[in-house]
């Protein structure tokens, strides 16, 4: 309803950016825009399309045209009301994400989001990290690296470092399955009710077409 469309539209005019603490305080309920929530089961309605191994120019609106670059609602807010910071914590990822806005005047918007989980997948994992995980995943992990790293079509190994990155731990889970409001993930992760903490889903990527692959390597 027209409510809803107006809680999500794009700029500084629809309330104060709170703060976490500021959350708590004034009791806010919030909620996410639906552009980042998981893929809909309804037909017609918008979410996010990215292969999170690859840049955010290849990030795209499920309704964008091929070979077109994600635009409409990148500037809209992520949450209302409108927050920052906020951090992501996932299944498959054993650290959180946290996200901050570009703009503070305006909070975190669905492209602040999405360059944050960017930003972090593009991240070195340091020693310890890797000496934290079991000798099988460490294995499974190391696959996941020649293979994303490798000169295999639909790969970006010409843009990657020769170093493990945070989205090596993502194995095959690398498309982004969007963010989700999950208590008990939160309450069992960060061992309490923290505010302003989201579920970040990760698919399975399947490779279905040598269109997709040449679609990814442009």
């Amino acid at each position: 309803d027209a409510s809803e469309f107006d809680k999500f539209a794009e700029g500084s005019h629809y309330g104060p950016v709170l703060s976490p603490l500021l959350v708590k305080k004034v009791k806010a309920w919030l909620q996410l825009n639906p552009l980042l929530m998981p893929t809909p089961d309804e037909e017609g309605c918008n979410y996010i399309k990215w292969n999170m191994l690859f840049s955010t120019a290849q990030c795209q609106r499920s309704s964008d045209p091929a070979y077109h670059s994600w635009s409409d609602g990148r500037f809209a807010p992520a949450t209302w009301p409108h927050v920052s910071p906020l951090h992501l914590i996932s299944c498959h990822i054993p650290w959180p994400i946290e996200v901050s806005a570009f703009d503070e005047a305006i909070g975190i918007t669905c492209g602040d989001v999405i360059e944050g989980i960017h930003a972090y997948m593009n991240g070195h994992v340091v020693q310890w990290q890797f000496d934290s995980a079991s000798a099988d995943h460490k294995r499974v992990i190391s696959n996941a690296f020649y293979h994303n790293h490798s000169t295999v079509q639909g790969m970006p190994s010409r843009q990657l470092p020769q170093m493990l990155l945070h989205f090596d731990w993502l194995r095959q889970d690398t498309m982004f399955g969007g963010i989700a409001i999950n208590e008990q993930l939160v309450q069992e992760v960060c061992s309490g009710p923290l505010l302003c903490v989201f579920e970040l889903l990760c698919r399975r990527h399947y490779l279905t077409s040598e269109q997709e692959i040449l679609e990814q390597e442009e």
